[in-house]
């Protein structure tokens, strides 16, 4: 029989660590948006597909 104690501990830590893969995947998905976009500003001049606007 599995202690009701110990399964709640193993199950918030399962928890922790999904919610810190997905930031990790967030912040590498923004990064790669980040480098793309800055890549065409310095290539063409103008903001790519998806990329926010320049402004002044």
């Amino acid at each position: 029989m599995i202690d009701l104690g110990w399964l709640e501990v193993v199950m918030q830590r399962l928890a922790e660590a999904s919610a810190a893969v997905e930031r990790g995947n967030n912040r590498a998905g923004g990064n790669k948006l980040a480098d793309r976009c800055i890549r065409t500003l310095y290539e063409t001049g103008k903001p790519g597909e998806g990329c926010p606007p320049v402004t002044p």
